[in-house]
């Protein structure tokens, strides 16, 4: 029998498949090349889409010379106005606080305090002051507050922070009259992945992008695809180098991590902290707070933070593997960011942190919360805290637990406005409704029965509104249409939800109007 070591039609059916078989990979390839590029398109429509209003505006509500507290602020400040002259503007226009530390004192609270009460101060940078966030009592530190009063603990939360804000400078806080003006029975810093740097390091040294010889080809054919690996392999390297010593240098936020920084922090904030506590009495917590859920890189930054608190009795605590396992899910993937244009801590992420700070706070420092009431201890009164835009005036006729009223002066958003010197257009938020509108926000969650409007420009008035998801359990930043109905005086009857966050108003001409709101707060 003859042997063949040759099936030439085996081998021109292997071909097929294998011809096929790299057919089909490059198609999978490319489809998903065409997808990620699609949604990078959609993305940055969307990011265009929003207005920079939202961001500019969050500086407006924040005491002005709390951005003087930073060698950090005032570099931000510098790369922020182009013109020299705005920038001195905004240097010696404003008075600088008679406050050492930039305590957030203007936003009001209606809660019972008292001699028992036990207070809980949050020290920390943009990510504690609430950067873009249009509803500051949907911070995680007074979502905190909320919390551990409905659970009948009787605390208070206050928080001390400015935008770019280093652990040195909030070390430095601490100690400029923080025990003798709020007398913190706990204090609780915020760790972000920027802290340790240096003071005056802003953002520090960005490190370079890494050169994969083996990912050149797929960069060049698949810039999506490649970007996607990119990301996990650049985390992957913080370490082992393997790629180059391209996070080396001291001044990069990620060689924290080791080298010298390592040992500056550990010197300069971690020892310091640790001597003030002793020295004080006083508990002292460091908790990070994430941004970001599918990244391997936060993984290897948090948990060596562990190992430099070690023994230092100072209680660390890495939120980073729970953030990860809740707010992964497809239904908060919306509400991790503030807004797309801006990666500061949405609703999503300041809610997981209020929730997780809560419960290892009962759990480690009962002792110091002290034995619950058997009811919650927030305010029943409805309450408007907090207006955006912060300029906007508003007077407060009478406030009660089932009716509250203001009068409120609608803004010409013709009119320049300016924010240090430089002119704000236009003055009133627009996104998501594509229409200027103000929003008043509630200290605590309203369920309401109705509103009425009046004034001479009452039958212009539209009314929307902003509500606490019931499946979310935050406010997922949509805007709700109320309509509007008759004339000279304006009425709306309750529009089916309970816990309404905030009221939003849109009128075409500048007017004053007084808003009289009728309902419950709910615990």
């Amino acid at each position: 029998m003859k042997n063949h070591f040759f099936n030439k039609e085996l081998f021109f059916l292997s071909s097929k498949v294998l011809i096929i078989i790299l057919f089909v990979l490059c198609f999978i390839l490319f489809s998903i090349e065409l997808v990620l590029g699609l949604k990078a398109k959609k993305d940055e429509e969307l990011q265009e889409s929003y207005q920079d209003q939202t961001i500019l505006m969050s500086y407006e509500r924040t005491p002005i010379e709390s951005l003087f507290t930073t060698e950090e602020n005032i570099e931000f400040a510098r790369g922020y106005f182009t013109d020299e002259k705005r920038f001195e503007m905004f240097l010696h226009g404003v008075e600088r606080s008679v406050l050492p530390y930039p305590f957030i004192n203007n936003l009001e609270t209606t809660a019972d305090y008292n001699s028992d009460t036990k207070n809980i101060v949050v020290i920390g940078d943009s990510f504690v002051w609430g950067e873009a966030s249009l509803n500051r009592n949907e911070l995680f530190w007074r979502q905190l507050e909320r919390m551990l009063r409905t659970k009948g603990y009787n605390v208070r939360v206050s928080a001390i922070a400015a935008e770019g804000a280093s652990a040195y400078e909030e070390m430095r806080w601490l100690e400029s009259g923080v025990i003798e003006d709020l007398k913190p029975d706990i204090v609780i810093f915020g760790y972000v992945c920027n802290d340790a740097l240096k003071p005056g390091s802003g953002f520090g040294v960005v490190p370079v992008e890494l050169e994969i010889p083996q990912l050149r080809l797929v960069k060049k054919i698949c810039p999506n695809i490649y970007g996607k690996l990119y990301h996990y392999i650049d985390a992957k390297t913080v370490y082992s180098r393997k790629f180059g010593d391209a996070y080396a240098d001291e001044n990069s936020w990620v060689s924290v991590l080791d080298g010298e920084l390592r040992m500056y922090y550990q010197t300069h904030f971690v020892e310091k902290l640790s001597d003030f506590s002793k020295k004080n009495d006083l508990p002292a917590i460091v908790v990070t707070l994430p941004n970001e859920t599918n990244s391997p890189l936060y993984e290897e930054l948090f948990k060596p933070m562990s190992e430099i608190f070690a023994g230092s009795g100072i209680s660390f605590y890495d939120s980073y593997p729970s953030f990860k396992a809740t707010c992964s899910r497809k239904k908060h993937r919306n509400n991790i960011y503030v807004n797309v244009r801006n990666v500061h801590p949405g609703s999503a992420a300041h809610l997981f942190f209020a929730d997780f700070i809560c419960d290892f706070l009962i759990k480690d420092f009962s002792d110091i919360l002290g034995e619950p009431a058997n009811n919650s201890l927030n305010s029943k009164r409805i309450t408007v805290n907090e207006i955006m835009p912060g300029k906007v005036h508003i007077e407060t006729v009478f406030e009660s637990d089932t009716k509250s009223e203001y009068v409120v002066s609608y803004p010409n958003i013709n009119e320049a406005h300016y924010l240090f010197g430089a002119e704000i257009k236009p003055y009133c938020l627009r996104y998501p409704i594509s229409k200027d509108y103000i929003k008043l926000s509630f200290e605590n969650p309203v369920n309401i029965s109705n509103v009425t409007i009046s004034g001479a420009e009452a039958e212009k008035t539209v009314l929307y509104y902003t509500v606490i998801n019931p499946k979310l359990g935050y406010d997922d930043g949509n805007v709700y249409a109320w309509g509007s109905t008759g004339k000279d005086r304006l009425k709306w009857e309750a529009p089916g939800t309970d816990k309404i966050a905030s009221l939003c108003i849109h009128l075409d001409t500048p007017s004053r109007i007084t808003i009289t709101i009728s309902g419950r707060v709910d615990s």
